[in-house]
């Protein structure tokens, strides 16, 4: 894979996530997510967006050759940036466990008894007879 080790991405003394409160908008705040770009920066927004606390949330990625998004959010007085994020963030958490959950479900209800067998997703080929069970 072409890939950059994530050890590369993130070096020593680099802080994985910083926060920036805005000083000119109201309740807004920009988080800047070290290796990181527009898989994750589309996730938290699509769900900060969902949040009916957040009147504002938006992504970027500085330059394609850095790896870091930053995503701003302006929330309603009652809360903070870091409360929603803090919470949305545990949202995605959870839906990703239910996907998870539902998939194995349907796995196993479909006869597939090796999903979570190490050697299933290996560089080698599966024999024939192994190839249907997934």
């Amino acid at each position: 894979m072409n890939a950059p080790d994530r050890a590369e991405l993130n070096p020593e003394g680099v802080k994985p996530v910083t926060v920036v409160r805005d000083t000119k908008i109201p309740n807004a705040a920009t988080f800047t997510l070290q290796a990181e770009d527009h898989t994750v920066g589309n996730v938290l927004r699509q769900q900060l967006l969902r949040n009916p606390r957040v009147l504002f949330a938006g992504y970027r990625v500085p330059h394609p050759l850095e790896q870091k998004v930053e995503i701003k959010v302006q929330t309603v007085p009652t809360t903070t940036p870091v409360k929603v994020m803090v919470e949305d963030i545990q949202a995605i958490l959870r839906n990703s466990q239910t996907l998870i959950n539902r998939f194995e479900t349907a796995c196993t209800a479909g006869g597939v008894t090796r999903l979570m067998d190490p050697n299933l997703y290996g560089t080698s080929a599966a024999p024939a007879s192994q190839s249907s069970q997934f």
